[in-house]
């Protein structure tokens, strides 16, 4: 597992520990090519939603992890 993936995982948990989802930017810079995308899907499935699913390149799925937070905590990020 590379260090980006560590790091959003990392983040996912700690968010979700600490009511914190509006931390979520400080994690922007991770979402790079080669990070595990299924490994993050299952950790934020996890820590949030059991039916969170998500195809797609690395920065779609940081903003699918906004609009989640948004829909479902009322948070926002530009």
């Amino acid at each position: 597992m590379n260090k980006e993936t560590k790091a959003i995982i990392h983040g996912i948990k700690w968010m979700n520990d600490t009511e914190s989802e509006h931390m979520v930017c400080q994690y922007k810079k991770y979402f790079v090519e080669g990070i595990d995308i299924p490994e993050i899907v299952k950790v934020f499935q996890s820590e949030y939603d059991s039916t969170f699913t998500f195809e797609g390149d690395p920065i779609d799925l940081y903003w699918a992890i906004v609009e989640w937070y948004d829909d479902e905590i009322g948070f926002d990020e530009d």
